[in-house]
C-alpha cells in the first residue's frame, strides 16, 4: 500500500512539473484574472492572502481511512464527513474593518471500539467569524472568533461549547507575495496554543504556493477546468465525550497529520469535483480525565487514505 502511495505521490509532482513547463504555452484565464475576495474599497498595497483567495467557496467531502491499530489495544477505521462555507456573509467597513462569516460542520464515526471504548461519533458545528483592519500598504490585522460545538454526538451540553479565537498581523510583502503570523487561543482544548504562520506566494500565473502552519499546498492551475495540488495539513482538535463503562473521561483530542495529492475538475461553473490521496501520520487521541491530572494517549499507526467529493462557488 505504501508503494501504491509513493506512486501516486510520484504522479503528482511530474503532473504538477509538466503543468509549469507548459503553463505559458496556454491560452485560458490566469490566476489573477480569476475573482478574487471583495475588499473595502480600493488599496494601493495588493495582499495575496486577502486579494487574492481562492480556495472554494463551498466544499463537501467525505473522507475514508482503513482499519489502523491503536497501540496497545484494538483496530478501528474512520469516516470523516466535512462541510465548508466560505463567505457565507461580507460586510465592508464594519467598525472600521471588513466583517466575514464562514460556517464549518465535521462529523467523525469510528467503526470500532478498538478496545478503547471510543466515542460512535464525534461532531463540530462552528461559526468563523472574521475582522480585518487593513492599512493602504496591504498590511492588515485580523481577529477572528469560532465558537461552536466540539462533541461526542451522544453528549451535546454547555461543556461541548467552546470558543476559539485568534490575532494575526499580515503583510504584503511584494505583489505577489504575502505573510501571516499570529497565534489561536483554544480554552479547554488539549492544545491550547496553535501558530499561526505562513507565506502565500504567487509563484506564476498558473502556480501557487501557500507555505505554513497549519496548512501548506503547493497548487497548479492546468486550465480553466483542472487543478491539481501537494498538500501538508496538521490538525490538533478536541471534543467534549460522555462516559462509557469503567472510563472515566470527558475530552478525546485527535492529533495527526495529512500529507496528500489531490486533483480537482470543474464539471460546471457551480460543481468541482475532488479527488485526493495521501498518508495520515503521527497520528494519536488523547483522552482527558475528569478527576486526575495526568491524561491518557494513544498512538494510532499511519495509514493511507482517500477523500472525495464537491465544492466550488455559488
Amino acid at each position: 500500500m505504501n508503494r501504491i502511495l509513493s506512486t501516486v505521490i510520484a504522479i503528482g509532482i511530474v503532473c504538477i512539473m509538466a503543468c509549469t513547463s507548459s503553463a505559458q504555452e496556454r491560452s485560458w484565464p490566469s490566476i489573477s484574472s480569476m475573482p478574487s475576495m471583495p475588499s473595502s474599497g480600493p488599496r494601493s498595497g495588493q495582499c495575496q492572502i486577502l486579494d487574492r483567495h481562492l480556495d472554494n467557496a463551498y466544499e463537501v467531502l467525505l473522507e475514508v481511512v482503513p482499519a489502523s491499530d491503536f497501540t496497545g489495544y484494538g483496530e478501528s477505521g474512520v469516516l470523516e464527513f466535512g462541510a465548508e462555507w466560505r463567505r457565507v456573509a461580507f460586510f465592508k467597513d464594519f467598525l472600521m474593518a471588513d466583517l466575514d462569516l464562514d460556517l464549518d460542520f465535521k462529523s467523525i464515526i469510528f467503526l470500532k471500539s478498538a478496545g478503547l471504548k471510543l466515542p460512535d461519533q464525534l461532531l463540530e458545528l462552528s461559526m468563523d467569524m472574521g475582522w480585518t483592519w487593513r492599512y493602504v500598504n496591504g498590511s492588515a490585522l485580523q481577529v477572528r472568533v469560532r465558537p461552536g460545538i466540539y462533541s461526542d454526538i451522544e453528549k451535546i451540553d454547555s461543556d461541548a461549547f467552546f470558543l476559539p479565537f485568534s490575532c494575526a498581523g499580515i503583510g504584503a510583502l511584494h505583489p505577489k507575495l504575502s505573510g501571516i503570523a499570529g497565534l489561536e487561543l483554544r480554552i479547554g482544548f488539549e492544545r491550547e496554543v496553535m501558530p499561526i504562520l505562513g507565506l502565500e506566494w504567487e509563484i506564476s500565473e498558473w502556480l501557487r504556493l501557500r507555505a505554513g502552519l497549519p496548512e501548506s499546498r503547493l497548487t497548479c492551475f492546468f486550465d480553466r477546468y483542472w487543478r491539481s495540488y501537494l498538500g501538508l495539513d496538521w490538525r490538533s482538535d478536541t471534543f467534549s465525550i460522555r462516559e462509557k463503562g469503567s472510563f472515566d473521561r470527558d475530552t478525546i483530542t485527535i492529533e495527526d497529520f495529512h500529507a496528500y495529492w489531490g486533483l480537482s475538475y470543474s464539471l460546471t461553473d457551480e460543481i468541482q469535483l475532488i479527488g485526493e490521496i495521501g498518508s495520515i501520520f503521527s497520528r494519536g487521541v488523547e483522552f482527558g480525565r475528569q478527576e486526575e491530572e495526568s491524561d491518557d494517549s494513544v498512538d494510532i499507526d499511519k495509514q493511507v487514505f482517500l477523500r472525495m467529493g464537491i465544492g466550488g462557488p455559488f
